[in-house]
């Protein structure tokens, strides 16, 4: 997944700088520009980092570089993340030490995502884990596994809810 949703650049319209509302960290801006230069795919695991004050000037170096060798400028950027080339234009950025997902969901392999022509991605990411709508069965099964096992460590019954949904 690709870390940078979190911080859309964009800048009020009667604003007259260019200036972005929120810096990247120096690892998602040259994240941004290897995909200005590259026809690539990039997951992101991204860790919480501070915003800095300013845009930060990242050099990916001259033009002409191949992706291996811009590549290797993009990883001496920010040494707290392993940057992997996959399967020729996928590219894996994840933490080194630490993982900004230790219960495993960037993991999960989805086999299906099916949102309804009248859903919308906001419906879609906020309904993800009920079972009725049925987005994605797989991401559904493993939070429902992981609610029990939290309430059970608890000794706690799981709540629930009887009869169908007002509607159906």
């Amino acid at each position: 997944m690709d870390g940078t949703w979190r911080r859309q650049q964009i800048a009020p319209a009667e604003s007259a700088s260019t200036q972005p509302i929120v810096a990247s960290t120096p690892i998602e801006k040259a994240l941004d520009k290897l995909r200005v230069l590259f026809p690539i795919v990039i997951g992101f695991e991204e860790l919480y980092d501070p915003c800095p004050d300013r845009e930060p000037q990242v050099d990916l170096g001259s033009e002409g570089l191949s992706l291996e060798e811009v590549l290797s400028r993009v990883r001496s950027i920010d040494p707290n993340y392993r940057v992997e080339l996959l399967r020729g234009s996928l590219i894996h950025v994840y933490p080194v030490n630490e993982t900004a997902d230790p219960v495993g969901l960037l993991d999960i392999r989805l086999h299906q995502f099916v949102m309804p022509q009248d859903s919308c991605l906001g419906q879609a990411i906020e309904y993800l884990d009920e079972w009725f709508h049925g987005y994605a069965p797989e991401l559904v099964e493993f939070l429902a596994k992981r609610k029990s096992a939290w309430y059970r460590s608890r000794g706690q019954e799981v709540p629930g809810q009887i009869g169908s949904i007002l509607g159906n």
